[in-house]
This record gives C-alpha cells, sequence and structure tokens, in this order.
C-alpha cells in the first residue's frame, strides 16, 4: 500500500480526517465551557467595580456634607444632593446584581440607614440655619449695645467694652465653654459699672441684659448642634463600618470565585494542552510519514535541479528506497537527462567561450538569459550577477535606450539585423567599435524566446578604414593642389608679364590721357590688373606645397610691422592694442605669420569700409599651452550661412558677390586669402575660431601651440619624478637649425643630460650612425638633397634591428607610410612637427621603455 504515491497519500488523508473530527469535537466543548465561565466572570467583575465605584461614593457624599456645614461653597447643598441620590441609586443597582444574599440584605440595611443618615443631616442643617439666624439677631444687639455706650460717652466703660469685643470674637469662632463663661463674667461686671456711674441709665442696662439673654440662647443652640453633629458622626461610621464589612465580604466572595473559576479554567487549559500534545503528536506522526515519504524526496529532488540551475551540473538525484516508488523512478530519469544535458552544455559553452566576440541572449523584456567571458568584461561583472538583469542595470540610460531600440528592431523585422556602436569595457575602461548581429529566436512552437546578439570588435579596421579614407582624401588634395601649384607656378610667369605689360600701358594711359572718361577706364584697366597679380600671388601661395621654416622671432613685432605695412589702408580706422607691449618669443614661420595677419586685417579693413566709427581690436594673450591672436572689428560681419564656407578656396563674398551690399563697390576678393590663412594654421598644427554676426562685426582668433626654447619647472618636476632615462646617446638629425638648436638643449641639459649629435644633411647623419654607437635616432623626414628620411631608416635597419627611432614631421605621404611602419616595427614611432617639448620627451621615454623591455 505504502509503495506507491497513492497510497500514501491516502492514508495520511484518512489520519487527517480523523485528527479534525476529534479536535473538532473537543473544542466545541472547550469552547462552551469557556463561554459560561467567561460569563460569570464578567458578571463578578461587574459586581466588583460597582461596589469600588459606591466606596467612591461614600467619600463624595462625605465631603459635599462637610462643604454643606461648613457653609463655604455656594454649590455644596446642590451638589450634596445630587451626590446622595447617586450612591441611594447604586445602592440599591447593587442589591439588584446576584452577589450574595448577605451581602444584598447588607446593602439594603445601609441603603435604609443612608435614609435616616439624611434626615438627621437635614435636622442639623436646619439648627444651622437656625444659629445663623439668631446670630444675626445677637450681632445687631451687640451693635446696638456698643453705640448706646459710645454715644452716651462712657470713658469707664471703654475698658470693658474691650475685653466684651474680645471674648465674643472669640465666642464666635470657638463657641467654647470657657470662652462662654468669661464672656458673662464680662457682661455682669459691665453691668455692676454703669450702676456705679449712672444708676438713672436703664436704657444701657436694658440693652446689656437684652445682649447677655440672647447670648445665652446662642451657647444653648451650640451644644445641641454639637451633640446632633457627634451623633450624625457616630451614625457616618457606624454606616463607613458597615460598607466595609459588606465590602470585605464581597471582597472574599468575589475572591472564591475568582478561585473557583482559575481552578476551572486551568482545568480546562490542560485539557486542552493534553489534547493538543496528542493532535501535535499525531500529526507529527503524520507530517513524519508525508515527509519521509514524499517531501524529502521531492526537496531533495529540487535542491538537485537547483544546484543544476546555478551551474553545478555535476549534482545527481542519490535517495535509498524501493525503486518501484514513482519519485525515486523521476529522480533517476533526471539523473539520464541530466547527463545528455550536460554534455551539450559542456559542448555549447565551450563553444560560446572559445568564440572571441561579445555573445548574449535577452528575453523579449530585456533580461538576460546568457552571455560569454567577453561580454562579462563589458558590463564588469559576473555571468550570475548579469543574468536577471537589463541594460538599465549596468549601463546609462541612453546607452540602454539605444540597445533597446535595437533590439525590438531585430523583433520587429523578424530576421538578423547588423549595426555599429561604440562601446566603454567596464573592466579596465578600453573603447571598442563592434559590429553587431541581433536576430530574434524562437522555439519549437515558434514563440519568441528572445534576441540572440553577437558584436564582433572592430575598432582597428574602422580605424584604418577612417585613415585611409583621410589618408586617401587628404593626397588626393595634396596631389590636387601640387597639380595646381605646377600650373600656377608655370603660368603665374607668362600671366604676370602679360599683366605686367597691361599695367604698363594703363599706367602710360593714366600719365598722357587727358580726357576723363578715358582717364577712368584706364583707372579701372589698372585696378583689375592689379586685382589679377593679387589673385595670381594667392593662388600660387595656396597651390604651392611647403613645410614651414621655423624660427624664433617676436611675435608682437611682427603684428606692429604688418599694421605698419597697412598703414594707408588703415587711414581712419581706430585701432585698439592689447598685450602688445612686451615681448613674445614666438616659434613659427614668419612669413606664413605675416600671410595670415596681412590677410586677416585686409578682411577687416574691407569690412569697414561703410562703417561710421570704424575700429579693429588686437589682442595678444597666452595660455598654459597656447598663444592666442585676436582680431575683432565691427564691420560688416558675415551672414551664418556663409560662416562655415569662408574656407573653401575661391569663395568670396565681394564684388560680384556682394549680394546684399555690404562693402564699398570698389572692394574686390580673390577667395583664397582665408584659404591660405588655414593652411598656415593648419601646418603649425594651430586652430582658427571665427565668431561674426550679420552687421555687428567679426572676431578671429588664431591658436598656436607654444614651443619653448628650454622645460618648464613643472615640466622638469615631472621628469625626475616619473623615471624619464637620462645620459643616453642620442642622434638628432634636423635640417631646420633652429628646432635643431631647441631639441638639443633639451636634451642636454637638466634634467635630461643626454649626449647628442646634430646633423642638418642626411650624409651627415648617415656618417655620425656609421662611426658611432646610439641609444636612439631622432630623424626627420624631410632633409635637404637627394636623401630623405626614410631611405636613412632603411640603411640604419640593415644593420641594427633594435635601436629605437623616433620620426618628426607633418607631411602628409609619411603621414600615411608611417602606419604601416609602426605595425611591422614596434620599435619606431612619430610625432607632428611642430610638437611640445614634454610631448617629444614622453615620446622618446616610451621608445626607450620598450627597446629596455
Amino acid at each position: 500500500m505504502f509503495r506507491t504515491i497513492t497510497g500514501k497519500i491516502s492514508a495520511i488523508v484518512f489520519l487527517l480526517i480523523l485528527l479534525f473530527v476529534v479536535n473538532y469535537g473537543l473544542l466545541t466543548y472547550f469552547l462552551k465551557e469557556q463561554e459560561i465561565l467567561a460569563t460569570q466572570m464578567l458578571e463578578m467583575s461587574q459586581a466588583e467595580r460597582r461596589l469600588h465605584a459606591l466606596n467612591g461614593r461614600f467619600y463624595e457624599d462625605r465631603f459635599w456634607e462637610k462643604e454643606v456645614l461648613e457653609e463655604k461653597n455656594p454649590n455644596a447643598i446642590a451638589n450634596y444632593g445630587a451626590s446622595i441620590s447617586n450612591l441611594k441609586k447604586e445602592l440599591k443597582a447593587l442589591e439588584n446584581i446576584k452577589t450574595n444574599k448577605s451581602i444584598q440584605a447588607k446593602l439594603h440595611a445601609i441603603r435604609v440607614e443612608i435614609l435616616e443618615h439624611e434626615k438627621v443631616f437635614n435636622e442639623a442643617q436646619q439648627l444651622k440655619t437656625t444659629q445663623n439666624i439668631h446670630r444675626t439677631t445677637l450681632n445687631t444687639s451687640y451693635r446696638s449695645l456698643i453705640s448706646n455706650v459710645l454715644n452716651n460717652d462712657m470713658r469707664q466703660l471703654f475698658k470693658p467694652l474691650f475685653n466684651l469685643n474680645h471674648f465674643f470674637i472669640v465666642y464666635i469662632m470657638q463657641q467654647d465653654e470657657p470662652v462662654y463663661h468669661s464672656l458673662m463674667m464680662v457682661i455682669d461686671y459691665l453691668n455692676k459699672k454703669i450702676e456705679q456711674i449712672d444708676p438713672s441709665d436703664h436704657r444701657t442696662e436694658e440693652y446689656l441684659l437684652g445682649f447677655k439673654h440672647l447670648l445665652a440662647q446662642d451657647y444653648k443652640l451650640a451644644i445641641v448642634i454639637n451633640d446632633t453633629e457627634k451623633s450624625f458622626e457616630l451614625a457616618h461610621n457606624s454606616l463607613f463600618k458597615q460598607f466595609d464589612s459588606v465590602f470585605i465580604q464581597a471582597s472574599a466572595l468575589f475572591k472564591n470565585k475568582y478561585l473557583e473559576a482559575e481552578f476551572k479554567r486551568n482545568n480546562l487549559n490542560n485539557m486542552a494542552l493534553v489534547l493538543t500534545i496528542v493532535s501535535v503528536t499525531l500529526l507529527g506522526v503524520v507530517f513524519y510519514l508525508f515527509s519521509k515519504t514524499i517531501v524529502t524526496p521531492i526537496r531533495y529532488l529540487a535542491m538537485v535541479m537547483r544546484k543544476v540551475k546555478e551551474g553545478n551540473f555535476d549534482e545527481r538525484f542519490s535517495w535509498p528506497g524501493n525503486k518501484k516508488d514513482e519519485l525515486i523512478r523521476y529522480g533517476y530519469h533526471f539523473n539520464t537527462m541530466l547527463d545528455t544535458l550536460q554534455e551539450n552544455e559542456t559542448l555549447l559553452r565551450t563553444l560560446i567561450e572559445v568564440i572571441p566576440d561579445l555573445i548574449w541572449l535577452k528575453s523579449p523584456q530585456g533580461e538576460y538569459l546568457l552571455c560569454n567571458l567577453r561580454f562579462e568584461r563589458f558590463f564588469g561583472a559576473k555571468q550570475k550577477d548579469i543574468l536577471g538583469k537589463t541594460d538599465y542595470d549596468f549601463l546609462d540610460k541612453k546607452l540602454a535606450d539605444f540597445f533597446r531600440e535595437k533590439d525590438q528592431a531585430a523583433i520587429r523585422a523578424n530576421k538578423p539585423c547588423l549595426n555599429e556602436e561604440d562601446i566603454v569595457y567596464a573592466d579596465d575602461g578600453h573603447k571598442e567599435h563592434l559590429e553587431t548581429i541581433k536576430t530574434p529566436v524562437f522555439d519549437a512552437d515558434g514563440n519568441l524566446k528572445g534576441v540572440l546578439g553577437i558584436a564582433r570588435d572592430i575598432t582597428e579596421r574602422k580605424k584604418n578604414e577612417d585613415e585611409k579614407i583621410e589618408a586617401y582624401l587628404a593626397l588626393e588634395e595634396h596631389k590636387k593642389l601640387a597639380l595646381v601649384g605646377k600650373i600656377a607656378g608655370k603660368m603665374s610667369h607668362d600671366f604676370n608679364n602679360i599683366l605686367g605689360i597691361i599695367m604698363g600701358q594703363s599706367e602710360v594711359g593714366l600719365f598722357k590721357c587727358q580726357e576723363e572718361e578715358t582717364l577712368k577706364i584706364f583707372k579701372r584697366i589698372f585696378d583689375q590688373s592689379l586685382r589679377g597679380k593679387n589673385l595670381t600671388k594667392n593662388l600660387v601661395a595656396f597651390a604651392k606645397d611647403q613645410e614651414p621654416k621655423y624660427e624664433y622671432f617676436h611675435l608682437n613685432e611682427k603684428i606692429e610691422l604688418v599694421l605698419s605695412l597697412l598703414q594707408k589702408d588703415l587711414d581712419g580706422i581706430e585701432i585698439r592694442k592689447k598685450g602688445l607691449s612686451e615681448p613674445m618669443d614666438f616659434f613659427a614661420d614668419p612669413g606664413m605669420i605675416e600671410h595670415c595677419l596681412v590677410n586677416i586685417f585686409q578682411n577687416s579693413i574691407h569690412a569697414l569700409s561703410k562703417c561710421e566709427n570704424p575700429f579693429i581690436f588686437i589682442q595678444l594673450r597666452q595660455s598654459k599651452a597656447f598663444v592666442i591672436i585676436t582680431i575683432e572689428d565691427n564691420g560688416c560681419g558675415i551672414p551664418e550661412k556663409h560662416i562655415d564656407n569662408i574656407f573653401e578656396p575661391s569663395f568670396t563674398l565681394k564684388g560680384s558677390k556682394d549680394v546684399i551690399s555690404s562693402y564699398d563697390s570698389s572692394i574686390k576678393g580673390s577667395g583664397y586669402g582665408m584659404a591660405n590663412v588655414n593652411k598656415y594654421v593648419a601646418l603649425h598644427k594651430g586652430k582658427i575660431n571665427v565668431r561674426s554676426q550679420l552687421n555687428n562685426g567679426t572676431t578671429v582668433e588664431l591658436h598656436f601651440p607654444i614651443i619653448r626654447k628650454k622645460l618648464t619647472k613643472e615640466e622638469k618636476i615631472t621628469i625626475q619624478n616619473e623615471g624619464y632615462h637620462t645620459h643616453k646617446r642620442i642622434l638628432l638629425v634636423e635640417d631646420e637649425i633652429q628646432i635643431a638648436e631647441v631639441q638639443r638643449f633639451v636634451l642636454t641639459t637638466e634634467p635630461c643630460n643626454h649626449i647628442v649629435d646634430v646633423a642638418h644633411t642626411a650624409e651627415a647623419a648617415l656618417n655620425f650612425f656609421d662611426d658611432n654607437d646610439y641609444d636612439l635616432i631622432s630623424l626627420d623626414f624631410i632633409l635637404p638633397g637627394k636623401i630623405n628620411g626614410k631611405q636613412i631608416y632603411d640603411h640604419i635597419r640593415s644593420t641594427n634591428k633594435t635601436i629605437p627611432i623616433l620620426f618628426i614631421s607633418g607631411n602628409i605621404e609619411f603621414l600615411e607610410s608611417i602606419k604601416d611602419l609602426k605595425r611591422n616595427d614596434l620599435l619606431i614611432d612619430h610625432v607632428s612637427k611642430p610638437c611640445q617639448n614634454i610631448t617629444y620627451l614622453n615620446s622618446i621615454k616610451l621608445l626607450l621603455d620598450k627597446a629596455n623591455g
């Protein structure tokens, strides 16, 4: 019977039903007994509470009795009446409560005695009233006596009257017998005095005798009241004693009742405890059987499943017992299934982990169901901490929204979707550009299970593609400009000769001609020829392929020089200067900088051609890393839609392109001025910012990197603290003498202290290298003569594969070729010319670190 789950459950259900029926019957009996007991306890409790309340009523009644007799409280009589009425009601109500016949009889006797007590109290109150009326008459008689004596001016009676007044006041306050007799003696003495003084004064004698008679009556009344109060007090004490006797008897009765109820309740509780122990024991047996035969195997199987879910695939179900038991059979079937699943899981997990791509699986709600080690690095968390969570738990909302949108797009498309995205790995902070494929996953019934994602790192490929495109475009632009330069160079000579003849003949015509109309024609021919000459000059300058020729000069002096050259054109324009008074060393190509300044100033002059109060503001300042030249005017400005076009070759808003008449009609533009400025600034690794508003002026800011002749104090501290290499032998190959001098000075002085040989030509560099041993080569790419830096590099690598080489160049063709070199040679690097000293030294440090490593 107990070998199957059905048999086990049937036996357990039968035991539970039997236990329920027995417990239900006993529980009904207990509840009924408890209800009877509770009713009895409630009645006793009510009686006891009323007796306690009655005790309080007695004290309240006694309080108001005293207040009435003392006649101090005007509300005392009303309160006493209410109190005695409530007391009688409580006593009558207590007589009706079923407590004890003896107690009920005593309570009835107390109530009857209270009625008699109330009568006595009323009599005492009436006596008090009579006394108060008599006292009023007595006081009147006393005042009449005093007035008569004073009116008759009986001075001999003043002292006896004083004694009379004293004893009378004391008597009124105390009503004491000795005081009363003393007062009578004073009256008799006063009477004798009156007879002696004036025997004929019968009126005063009558007042005195009347006062004495009233005083005797008052004393008798006081004695009666005192006796009444004493008997009232005795009766009251007797009443209290009777109530105390009743209260003690009732308390004893209640205590016995409570003990009986407690005993009965304890018996019921003991019976309930025995029943509970029996029931719990039976339930324990039932649940033991249920747990031993059903729950424990199921719990054990669930524990195995939970461990498997947590990743412990080595766990197996193992339970002693009859294998005919369905549960045990199910457990061993689970083991067989788990073995198969573990084999498949191991194979699948191995495949997922060895794939170098990021792999994950999300539910349709965005919760992660699976991920590989590569993906764990992206979130910076283990798979167990990722599963069940969404992108919003690890990423900022913007990126999480992006991922969620791509997941939904794949679900809507019902096919794989490809996109690219940039991510930052949480474990080490490095960035990658990924190509991601997301595809919806369905179960065997066609229900959507989630979205599978596979992301491949294409950072390097993308970088190479972008660099190739950029380099290709730059190279094409370079070739185009080079071709334009060649053509412009060849044509400029002949074109300038033609323009020279035209200008010469027009000047002769201007000199000899007398007719006004013909002079205007000659003047127009001369101006246009001059414009053609300037256009040719700008075109050649723009297309000419050249690198800056660096040297140190004072930038403030160069600005002043340009202003003096343009002095004639600046006539009538207010020049405002700031920061030009102090000399400022500047390392650049002076010709290119002068060309930039001339073009910018000429544009400002042209923009001010119609301005009423023209000014040009020039400011020269220096930040931590840049020299900044600011040129501002209050001229016509540039329309916002054309701000991005001003650096395009041949673009101009002057002459025929001046559709809104911003410039004077005589002003023409070549379209190459700002293109040349942009080109020269870029060659110096600088930046140019232009801010302008139509009819509100233009501001041009030129930012050039600062190339100092020596290291700053902060840079020296950095070099000393961060383990830069010192006392190395370096070959410095640089054709520009001033650049070579700066680099040599920085390398040979504190804190570097390197030994440096300087070669200004390729031939000298080759001779130095062949004759000496060096720790590093600093190599310029463009050198005078037929040999360039790349050929020197090939010669060095033919004999020495391990010496680090640092290329210094800004040449476009070289920038493309150095990428292939760096992929094949780890001991080379490159910095663009010009570069700051600390950047140059950092590159040397990295190369020497690689060589030592």
